[in-house]
């Protein structure tokens, strides 16, 4: 079982399994898995390490915003349009796997984190390979895309990129989000009551509420917060009626 044998990878900051479940293509790093953005893989592995409150949250200076210039080119090659009345919306999928793993202090949490990562990968391939697939929408911060979510796009796992601020989950053009006015709305990824709020709040504003979901089992909580457990009994500051497990959402998505 990962980081049982090796004290190393018990306190690394990365769940370096996720290298092997990723189609990686940059085998020097564990962290930047995607060979476009290797050259700027000890940029990116520092942000993705150091989560700074001082830096520029929209990418607008330095390093961040040549590297954000790469980001959204890459994100453009690969975006297709969705013509599905509902939608998978992930927040920020991949950011516990990449940034927090050092907070995890036990086998059940990271038990937690290998699940959901498996569950979130089976549910993005057997929606590509379906007849009836629903769109996809990955808002996603900077270093985080660059580093491994980008892997996700090029797959062809996912249709459209919305950037967000640093660390907040708001994205940074909020004119975006009326793309998807209309739609059925199925959020996942983290952090619950923390970034995830935030995309949904900032959907919920240009859309009915009504018409937004969360899926349980692809939610997770802060490690920094709630300790050893990241899974989620309950979406924060969401009705228990518009909360449906995975399995429930796949039914929804024509997808068992």
């Amino acid at each position: 079982m990962l980081f049982m044998d090796d004290s190393r990878l018990f306190r690394a900051y990365y769940n370096a399994s996720l290298q092997h479940k990723l189609p990686a293509a940059n085998s020097a790093s564990p962290i930047v898995l995607n060979n476009t953005f290797a050259d700027w893989a000890d940029h990116i592995s520092y942000y993705v390490k150091n989560r700074h409150l001082d830096v520029d949250e929209r990418y607008q200076e330095g390093k961040d915003k040549e590297l954000f210039e790469l980001a959204q080119t890459h994100a453009r090659v690969y975006e297709r349009e969705i013509e599905s009345s509902m939608v998978i919306m992930l927040t920020h999928p991949l950011y516990l796997s990449l940034s927090h793993m050092n907070y995890i202090d036990s086998d059940e949490g990271r038990r937690d984190v290998e699940k959901y990562e498996d569950d979130l990968l089976h549910l993005l391939s057997m929606n590509k390979s379906s007849q009836s697939r629903v769109g996809v929408v990955l808002l996603e911060t900077l270093h985080h895309y660059a580093a491994a979510s980008s892997l996700l796009v090029e797959a062809g796992l996912v249709d459209r990129v919305v950037f967000t601020e640093y660390d907040s989950g708001i994205p940074l053009n909020l004119r975006e989000l009326k793309d998807f006015s209309g739609k059925r709305i199925y959020f996942g990824g983290g952090y619950n009551g923390r970034c995830l709020k935030n995309s949904m709040d900032c959907m919920a504003a240009r859309t009915s509420s009504k018409l937004i979901f969360g899926i349980s089992d692809l939610v997770l909580n802060s490690p920094q917060y709630y300790g050893g457990r990241v899974r989620v009994s309950r979406i924060d500051d969401f009705v228990a009626k518009r909360t449906v497990t995975l399995e429930e959402a796949m039914r929804r998505f024509n997808l068992v």
